[in-house]
């Protein structure tokens, strides 16, 4: 599936993307568990932190993410970019929030300062039945 953009025309440069932009598709390149591309557009799930590629976790927490929007996603563009990514929230096409399926899993932490403690329930749900990151 190729990626659609919505952003005005201007929005091309990365330090100019608008904060409505917003990308549908499927991504061609997982980076890791928190980081996957649409051709050149790099984008970073907002809210969380998953473990690096060769850290433990980290290739569970990358293959459940590509397992996840195997069907495609939907992005929407927070305003924010970080290290030349776009800081973005997704949602699979049924509406699943990504960054909170990853926390679910135990595949990801909440980070509250981006997240506005937003994952805090299902990042504490995921600790108290010791899923992935806590099961140790």
């Amino acid at each position: 599936m190729a990626a659609i953009i919505s952003a005005p025309a201007a929005a091309e440069p990365r330090d100019q993307w608008p904060t409505a932009a917003t990308i549908t598709g499927t991504p061609n390149y997982i980076v890791d568990g928190d980081t996957f591309a649409f051709g050149k557009i790099r984008i970073r799930l907002k809210g969380i932190n998953t473990p690096e590629i060769d850290e433990p976790y980290g290739p569970e927490a990358t293959d459940f993410l590509r397992e996840l929007i195997a069907g495609g996603l939907t992005c929407y563009h927070t305003g924010e970019k970080s290290y030349d990514r776009m800081i973005a929230w997704c949602v699979t096409p049924e509406g699943r929030d990504i960054s909170e399926e990853l926390v679910r899993a135990g595949l990801a932490n909440d980070l509250p300062r981006y997240s506005n403690g937003q994952y805090a329930d299902v990042e504490a749900e995921a600790k108290a039945e010791k899923r992935g990151l806590y099961s140790e």
